[in-house]
């Protein structure tokens, strides 16, 4: 495993067994390198008082696991729009290499939706990237999403995620034309470099398109953030998905909570936004979270697998 900048306690990297799920060593790395850049988060955030908060499984580990819920493999946090876009204003100069703040805008072609902090010393992609050979950083990763209002209007709120599904297919349909620019053809006939030459230029067509959806976009989910209003999704990244939804209300205080062997922001109120995203959160259902198709590696960068 690559070296990293948190000191991790004796014997956290052993494997275990919690709540009768086998936590393997393997799995333990992945964690520790996810811990290692949410300190880094952790530390940009007080830097410049900024307000982040477990979310989804997340959330749920660390109120019902105090930690990872042992078949995750991920971590996950949300911000308000407003923290969020100071964020990435100033997280891509408050770190520097292994670690990187991924966006659309610091790493053209990743269309995400939310933005991600990466080890660029790791490998963490998923199956549909390694097999397209996608250019863009792949190194494990913590999400971080921004979190907008919704309307209250049923009929805006179905408009509003249509217009954000098609914007961003549109953008994600663009982008697929570029995936062959990071290929590499190793001679230098006057034939082929002509060939690359047109492949850059086209390339850089397509990516000018997609970015210009990818900024409408954005602004469609942000599109009611200047009402008030009792909900609040992750629109940008699962628009039609209710579960992911908050109110509002449950977010207006935060308090630290165990984190494995660190602490993280969670609302005040998580008993009731919890049941509303799972219903009987103390009731665990195993599976579902592991990214089992993903491929994996601590100690290998990215940059090597493609």
């Amino acid at each position: 495993m690559i070296d990293l900048n948190i000191n991790l306690p004796d014997g956290f990297l052993d494997e275990e067994v919690r709540w009768d799920f086998t936590v393997s060593r393997q799995m333990k790395e992945i964690w520790a390198v996810e811990l290692d850049m949410l300190a880094q988060l952790d530390r940009i955030c007080r830097k410049h008082g900024l307000t982040y908060f477990a979310t989804g499984g997340t959330l749920l580990g660390a109120v019902r696991h105090k930690g990872f819920i042992p078949w995750d493999d991920d971590i996950d946090v949300g911000m308000m729009r407003d923290d969020y876009e100071t964020l990435c204003k100033v997280a891509p100069a408050e770190l520097s290499d292994p670690y990187f703040f991924q966006t659309e805008y610091t790493d053209p072609g990743c269309m995400l939706g939310f933005a991600k902090i990466r080890n660029s010393r790791t490998t963490g992609m998923h199956k549909y990237e390694f097999e397209s050979k996608y250019g863009y950083n792949q190194g494990i990763a913590i999400d971080i999403f921004p979190f907008d209002n919704l309307p209250e209007d049923e009929g805006l709120r179905n408009s509003q995620v249509d217009r954000v599904m098609e914007l961003k297919d549109r953008a994600k349909y663009w982008i697929t034309w570029t995936k062959y620019r990071n290929e590499k053809v190793n001679t230098s006939s006057l034939k082929v470099k002509v060939k690359n030459l047109v492949i850059k230029m086209l390339s850089s067509l397509f990516l000018k398109r997609s970015h210009s959806l990818y900024t409408e976009f954005e602004k469609e989910c942000r599109r009611f953030d200047d009402e008030r209003t009792e909900r609040k999704s992750m629109i940008s990244f699962m628009p039609d998905n209710r579960k992911l939804d908050i109110l509002e209300a449950d977010y207006h205080e935060f308090t630290r909570v165990p984190f494995e062997f660190m602490t993280i922001p969670v609302p005040v109120q998580f008993d009731h936004a919890l049941t509303i995203q799972y219903g009987d959160y103390m009731k665990p259902v195993k599976g579902g979270a592991y990214h089992t198709t993903a491929v994996y590696d601590t100690s290998k960068s990215y940059k090597e697998y493609l």
